[in-house]
């Protein structure tokens, strides 16, 4: 500031602007070294004063604290750690609180842990840079004598994790002093430990003699205090380990399960493998067992063509689909948005023709209610969902939540419910030329999961259906499954 003041520019002002100017173009200020017999003193960092001695050296700031105490709503929800993974806090089911985890308190601990080493080494550099006096400052908040009798406890029953967690580096300093390490990262690898063999004669000794032990004997009663509260602490431990929740058959029920996952004895099966019965498949049962070299065909896009298909029977408008044809309906539905150009070049545009030809969708326009994609929860009974006869007393009273989505359900002009399911399941020759073989392959395959839909029909509309459908694609027609599948 002197040399620019002697330049022709003068004023805080024009002095600001320069110092903006050189750190704006990271430009290191003039460095005026002072020689060694200078009358100064130079402050520096503990980073920066690597390699360098002092004969004199004053440390600022020793009571600093090494950890800064974050609550989890300010902590980083993600964090990455190499060799440990992802750590997060997980919202509680009612998403509303924030909870902490295993692997997040893993990472957090072993950066803790590398902090402190990492102000360990720090520490050790600013201890080695005094030839001859070396002041360490730091300011103590409470009285002095319960800081140091907070140091006297703290050194009592030193361990790996007090070391660890010891709260400044004049704390360190301290206990350092007091066990005589070398080098504060020794003092962190090997940290003196109270509990000696002879220690643990003492403490047996006076267990043994508890019962006549001079109440005046203070390490005495301590040690017998502290043996008596170990012992109660390890059979608390004990009981809470060993506890078995009564109700644990509970733990079995799903929150939610979805009805095309759902079968008869899905709560027979364990904790760590629940067999998942996957109901809807649209690839060719012959093509699934053949490579895709040798078929020709990717058994994912047969399911991605089977999807994007169910979704323009989903959104179509019924009207303009007989009117104008499923190419002008495709056309349709994605200008509006309502199908992707990916989804639109999959769908089979000729099983949409059979469709609009076919019987089912007169009767559908013809409906007096329509429910397309009818989204549903239902409670269906626990005990309908295991084979084992104790299990089903034991869930007599419990209910599992199933939810679905029905593919469409009309009330005719004479009051009846219809349930179709549309199906793109592909079929043989034979079975496109005789139909009785195709309702007997749907049946066999998914009766199970229409008798789930016509429970929960019943459940909401107070009735089974009138008649259970399957409408085929593949054929164009609708198998009637209903004797099965409503006596379910």
């Amino acid at each position: 500031s002197r040399k620019f003041e002697s330049s022709s520019f003068k004023g805080l002002y024009n002095f600001i602007s320069y110092i903006n100017q050189l750190t704006g173009r990271n430009n290191d200020f003039d460095k005026r070294e002072a020689p060694e017999e200078c009358d100064a003193v130079r402050i520096i960092t503990a980073h920066g004063s690597k390699g360098l001695e002092y004969p004199v050296v004053f440390f600022a700031g020793g009571d600093v604290s090494f950890k800064q105490s974050v609550s989890i709503g300010e902590a980083p929800r993600f964090e990455y750690q190499e060799g440990f993974g992802i750590g997060m806090y997980l919202r509680t089911p009612s998403g509303l609180a924030l909870v902490k985890n295993s692997t997040k308190n893993i990472i957090k601990d072993y950066r803790h842990r590398k902090k402190i080493e990492e102000e360990a080494r720090v520490l050790y550099v600013i201890l080695t840079r005094a030839r001859e006096r070396l002041y360490i400052v730091g300011q103590i908040t409470s009285d002095i004598e319960e800081f140091m009798e907070e140091i006297a406890a703290s050194r009592e029953y030193m361990s790996t994790y007090g070391a660890y967690n010891i709260s400044s580096m004049l704390k360190m300093i301290l206990e350092m002093k007091e066990f005589e390490t070398k080098t504060p990262r020794e003092f962190l690898d090997n940290p003196p430990y109270v509990y000696t063999e002879e220690a643990e004669r003492g403490i047996e000794k006076t267990v043994g003699d508890c019962e006549v032990a001079d109440e005046s004997d203070t390490n005495a009663t301590i040690n017998n205090i502290s043996v008596q509260e170990s012992k109660r602490i390890k059979d608390l431990l004990s009981e809470r380990f060993s506890f078995v929740y009564p109700d644990n058959h509970l733990l079995r029920i799903p929150g939610k399960i979805s009805v095309s996952r759902l079968y008869p004895e899905i709560l027979d099966g364990s904790d760590e493998s629940v067999i998942m019965m996957d109901i809807e498949e649209s690839e060719d049962e012959t093509d699934s067992r053949l490579p895709a070299f040798r078929t020709g065909n990717d058994p994912r896009d047969s399911a991605k063509r089977g999807i994007a298909t169910h979704m323009l029977l989903q959104f179509c408008n019924l009207h303009n689909l007989v009117k104008n044809g499923a190419d002008n309906e495709l056309e349709r539905l994605t200008k509006f948005g309502f199908l992707s150009a990916k989804d639109a070049s999959l769908v089979r545009v000729k099983e949409v023709e059979k469709f609009r030809r076919s019987q089912l969708i007169n009767e559908m326009i013809a409906a007096r209610k329509i429910y397309r994609e009818f989204r549903f929860n239902v409670k269906l009974p626990a005990d309908q969902f295991t084979a084992d006869d104790e299990l089903r007393i034991l869930y007599r009273n419990q209910e599992v939540l199933v939810q679905g989505v029905i593919d469409c359900l009309y009330e005719d002009e004479n009051g009846g419910l219809h349930l179709i399911d549309y199906k793109t399941d592909r079929l043989t020759r034979e079975e496109l030329l005789d139909k009785e073989l195709a309702k007997d392959k749907l049946y066999n395959k998914h009766s199970l999961q229409l008798s789930y839909y016509a429970y929960a029909v019943e459940r909401m509309f107070g009735r089974l259906p009138d008649t259970v459908e399957v409408y085929s694609l593949p054929l164009g027609d609708t198998l009637d499954v209903s004797r099965l599948s409503c006596n379910k």
